[in-house]
């Protein structure tokens, strides 16, 4: 029973993540850190009981595809004999290759091979250590842009005693990022020289010529240190509330929704994501069903009513998992049952 309760959970933790934006891998020369926990199992006539075993794997990335590892695990285990059981002390050590498959996902499979041993202490045949290789797969999901929740399977083999064991594991990585320096600027000597000829400004920006990396700019733009134009990040937000078990745009929130609709004429290369939430009433099914259907009733109420191309808006439903506010109180689910969108695009400053 222990042997698939431990095979069953670390199968789960592989399966059941969708991968979505974030990248599980992190960029070359990043140096990670794995605490793990799982079951090893032992060949049958190793006389040895399957148990839970925990493990430390230090690691660095040579490429966004290659790492390597140093990993060191223990076993807590006893024998299976019918009377006197005792306790059985193991430690594995291992150096492995690590070679991850699409590692711009958020969800990253990736297969491994390595080489070390196995130390048994307190056997009925007294110590024993064994060379063992190991190989298998796995997958990691990143969980911030430093942590990734990952899960392996492993076979191990050891060539001495002629046995083959499995070992199932998950573990939370941790990134240490590099981050990179830039380059101090050189600094520059100055020389004495012959007066300059005057140089102009031809384009009235108030960058001389021999400066101005974005000659001809238009008189009402604002301009940088090179002449060229100056650009800032605008955003606009949508948030509207629905009633219970409703997904219908209230009329209420037409002059807010033709605010966020004039933002979008006048940038007609700002795009939005609409995200449909709802409260814990109703089931997990019926509830990411219901944030879908507001989403695209937000997006509808804009191509309809204010003629915003289809393509600009996109809908999409995150059901009950998103909470702002507790569901235990109704304010807390009127605060809940939302649409919201963030809208931002860029524009050159004038004068």
């Amino acid at each position: 029973m222990k042997k698939y309760l431990l095979t069953s959970l670390a199968l789960t933790g592989l399966t059941i993540l969708p991968a979505l934006s974030l990248a599980a891998t992190p960029e070359p020369g990043t140096f990670t850190f794995t605490p793990q926990i799982g079951g090893y199992f032992f060949e049958g006539n190793q006389d040895l009981d399957d148990n839970i075993m925990f493990g430390l794997a230090p690691g660095y990335f040579f490429t966004r595809e290659l790492a390597a590892e140093l990993v060191i695990q223990y076993i807590d285990t006893e024998t299976d004999f019918s009377s006197n059981n005792k306790d059985i002390d193991g430690w594995l050590y291992h150096v492995d290759l690590l070679y991850h498959f699409s590692p711009d996902n958020r969800l990253v499979p990736f297969i491994a091979a390595g080489v070390g041993g196995i130390s048994v202490h307190d056997t009925p045949e007294g110590n024993d250590s064994s060379v063992q290789v190991n190989y298998g797969a796995g997958l990691k999901y990143a969980l911030t842009e430093n942590l990734d929740l990952r899960g392996d399977i492993r076979h191990m083999i050891s060539f001495d005693d002629h046995v083959s064991n499995l070992a199932a594991l998950v573990g939370l990585t941790y990134n240490f990022n590099q981050s990179v320096q830039p380059a101090p600027e050189p600094i520059q000597k100055l020389t004495p020289v012959a007066p300059a000829p005057i140089v102009l400004d031809s384009d009235g920006d108030g960058i001389l010529d021999n400066l101005d990396q974005c000659p001809d700019t238009p008189t009402n733009l604002m301009v940088d240190a090179q002449g060229c134009p100056i650009t800032e990040e605008i955003s606009v937000d949508l948030r509207v509330k629905f009633d219970h078990d409703k997904a219908n745009v209230k009329a209420n929130y037409d002059a807010h929704c033709r605010k966020v609709a004039d933002f979008l004429t006048t940038f007609p290369n700002a795009t939005a994501i609409i995200e449909g939430h709802t409260d814990s009433t109703g089931s997990e099914e019926y509830n990411q069903q219901l944030s879908q259907q507001r989403a695209e009733s937000v997006r509808q109420y804009f191509i309809d009513n204010f003629s915003i191309a289809p393509e600009r808006l996109q809908a999409k439903g995150f059901g009950e998992t998103s909470a702002i506010a507790t569901n235990d109180t109704e304010a807390g689910r009127q605060d809940n049952r939302r649409v919201v969108a963030t809208i931002t695009t860029m524009r050159t400053k004038t004068k």
